[in-house]
């Protein structure tokens, strides 16, 4: 009775460590919930939630505190759990590590490119990776090697490179005239000015905008800092008027992420554009701080990127607009 006592107090430390290991990412994490599937109810060890972009993301997290590897049924189980509950992902962490991993590995990746991008993908298959890394050094996890790293990752393709072009900006703010969203023009108007993401718009709140000194902060970002947004004439005079209207909610924008998708879908119809999407906005905002002369470190302040190599995915400087540049700066030389 006493050792079955102490590897159950074992497993709920386990348990305990890997919540907390969520919670220093920033999302939340909850132990031993109880969820209800289409078929069943199921226990989860772990659930860890976040928000991204406006859509609520949660995964599943299984601490196996055993003696013996986990075998393949185990992996297939959460799999279908997963499925059951309508889950993002499922996470199976092993004290004694793994039958097989990189086949398991390798399947997820497989099923999951057939509903999501390679880039997602990608980006999921790091963050297994980094977990396992992080159970192996810190919470004295032991596996031969990382399975996930045995996985090769699929071909990203490259990135969006669409800009507004000519009159294209008019006509989007036309057609958001003749829709049933009045908020959809000054959205797209600050999301051209400030080069925030559509979730991060979504979120300002006028406690955070500070119309004097014309700066509006965001507490939390996607990558976990927050920052601060100096806003342009032209973001300042349509964050005015919005207050001028009357301010009737906390957020600047109190709708919902979905109701701007749909909305945004109908009017890109009514524009004629409709290969143009709502993060192409992000892109046209970060080239035109290029383009007006601010340097790397002003935008990266801005825009929030951290990586050199991921701003410029988001910067598409047109030549035409860099020849007078070219030809003003020799001019200053001569």
């Amino acid at each position: 009775m006493l050792l079955k006592k102490q590897a159950k107090s074992g497993w709920k430390v386990y348990q305990e460590k890997t919540a907390a290991f969520f919670r220093t990412l920033g999302v939340d994490a909850e132990t031993d919930v109880r969820l209800a599937g289409v078929r069943t109810h199921h226990d989860v060890d772990v659930v860890v939630k976040s928000t991204h972009v406006g859509f609520e993301i949660t995964w599943l997290v299984e601490c196996k505190y055993w003696k013996s590897p986990i075998s393949k049924l185990h992996v297939l189980g959460l799999r279908q759990i997963v499925l059951d509950v309508g889950a993002d992902r499922g996470i199976l962490l092993s004290e004694s590590g793994f039958q097989s991993g990189a086949i398991e590995a390798a399947t997820y990746r497989d099923e999951r490119l057939k509903c999501v991008a390679s880039a997602t993908v990608v980006r999921e298959l790091r963050t297994v990776s980094h977990t396992i890394d992080i159970a192996t050094r810190e919470w004295g996890l032991w596996l031969p090697r990382n399975p996930v790293k045995l996985v090769r990752r699929p071909a990203v393709p490259r990135g969006r490179t669409r800009r507004l072009q000519n009159d294209e900006e008019q006509r989007l703010l036309d057609a958001s005239d003749r829709g049933r969203t009045p908020l959809l023009r000054p959205l797209i108007i600050l999301a051209i000015e400030t080069a925030m993401r559509r979730g991060e718009l979504l979120d300002l709140r006028w406690e955070h905008v500070d119309l004097k000194l014309r700066v509006a902060h965001l507490p939390l970002t996607k990558n976990g800092d927050s920052r601060d947004i100096p806003l342009s004439r032209r973001a300042f005079q349509t964050l005015e008027q919005l207050r001028a209207d009357g301010v009737k909610h906390e957020r600047v924008f109190p709708v919902t992420g979905n109701s701007v998708r749909l909305a945004f879908e109908h009017l890109r119809v009514r524009a004629g554009m409709s290969d143009f999407r709502f993060h192409d906005l992000r892109h046209e905002a970060i080239s035109r701080l290029f383009e007006t002369g601010l340097n790397i470190a002003e935008v990266a302040s801005i825009s929030g990127h951290r990586e050199f190599k991921m701003l410029l995915r988001y910067t598409h400087l047109r030549a035409a607009d860099l020849v007078a540049r070219l030809d003003s700066s020799r001019s200053a030389i001569q």
